[in-house]
Order: C-alpha cells, then sequence, then structure tokens
C-alpha cells in the first residue's frame, strides 16, 4: 500500500507542476493527452493507469520528459479532474 500511496503523491506532484509551469495554459494544452488516454481506455477496455502504462511503450512517450509528465498529469486529471 505503502508504494501506491507515493506513486499517488507523485502523480499529484507532477500535476501541480505542469499546473505551474503551463498556468493558464494548463486546460488546453492538457486536453490532447487526456484524449489520448481516453481513446487507449476505450480501445483496450482498461482504466486510466493501464493505459498510461499502454502509452508508455510508445516513442512519443519517450521523446521527452515534457511529454512524459504531461500524460502523467493527464492521467491524474482523468482521476480527479481539477479543471
Amino acid at each position: 500500500m505503502e508504494k501506491q500511496i507515493k506513486a499517488a503523491a507523485k502523480f499529484y506532484e507532477c500535476r501541480e507542476s505542469m499546473k505551474r509551469l503551463l498556468g493558464s495554459e494548463f486546460e488546453e494544452r492538457i486536453t490532447p493527452y487526456i484524449e489520448v488516454i481516453k481513446s487507449v481506455m476505450e480501445k483496450k477496455g482498461i482504466d486510466e493507469i493501464p493505459a498510461l502504462l499502454e502509452i508508455s511503450k510508445s516513442v512519443t512517450y519517450n521523446e521527452s520528459v515534457i511529454v512524459q509528465a504531461m500524460f502523467i498529469a493527464a492521467t491524474c486529471e482523468l482521476i480527479e479532474p481539477t479543471i
């Protein structure tokens, strides 16, 4: 259980970091990532975290730390929306 709590905390930290970085553009910039995650969820019949794990295997995900942070923040946003 401790691992899950620590992982959740990292997700929240990532989302908050992206919100601070992007400011008023956060909602607009995060939306495409949310849509990709939703698409994977629907196509594979899986939840948010497994969808993120599927996406993490892609070349796009691994091209940039910012892309990775955006997908993590988007996953967090899907699980517990703030926008």
